[in-house]
């Protein structure tokens, strides 16, 4: 089971903040084998790496330049062209959060030189679908929901060969989902386990991989 550090290693470092070069390397020093971040876009059309729709509930992140969300945070903000720049052989699980930062999203990744380290996962099924069409990049499925017909979920995907990933939200998946969607040949990431014991059960589960806050656990 791989395991993918959730927005970098933040967790338990207070001086450590979610989706910034900081968390990003504490996550690689643990020896995790890929990184999960968000991608939006700013005011100045910059894919900035972010979270939340609005920042600290105040101003939407697509109001405010690289910088001025910066400045408004507190905390570096770092884009997505500075990441892939700076670690260009890291596995990085890119959730594009909104159709906006798409195309520029798109345009730096054609100009990856390892885009076989990249998957792009998304909420919107359609962001997932125009990656998949112009991109030659691993793109997934994040599923949040309950209950879950796995067959009627998967058809429309099993002619778009780069869509063979489902990245299961914890609370929602379970064994007999894993086993049906992994008979038919897709990969099941999950995010939002927390205790030993969650991440044993991802472990039996015979996931590809977790999305962790916890890493240390994911290995115990």
């Amino acid at each position: 089971m791989r395991i993918l550090s959730h927005r970098g290693f933040h967790v338990g470092a207070a001086n450590i903040h979610e989706n910034t070069c900081a968390a990003f390397e504490r996550a690689l020093a643990a020896g995790v084998d890929g990184i999960e971040t968000d991608v939006r876009l700013s005011a100045d059309d910059e894919p900035v790496l972010f979270h939340d729709r609005v920042a600290r509930g105040v101003h939407p992140v697509d109001s405010l330049t690289q910088r001025e969300l910066r400045e408004f945070v507190g905390y570096e903000v770092p884009s997505l062209a500075e990441i892939l720049k700076k670690w260009p052989d890291v596995f990085w699980n890119l959730e594009v959060k909104c159709p906006a930062a798409l195309p520029a999203t798109i345009d730096l990744l054609l100009r990856h030189p390892r885009p076989e380290k990249i998957l792009v996962t998304s909420f919107r099924h359609d962001i997932v679908r125009e990656c998949a069409a112009r991109l030659n990049v691993a793109c997934g499925l994040i599923v949040a929901h309950s209950p879950v017909d796995v067959v009627q979920l998967l058809a429309p995907w099993q002619a778009t060969p780069q869509v063979r990933t489902i990245v299961w939200d914890f609370n929602v998946v379970d064994a007999a989902l894993i086993e049906e969607a992994q008979r038919r040949r897709f990969d099941i990431y999950a995010y939002g386990a927390i205790t030993a014991h969650e991440h044993q059960l991802c472990r039996d589960w015979e996931l590809n991989a977790v999305i962790t806050d916890f890493p240390d656990r994911a290995r115990a």
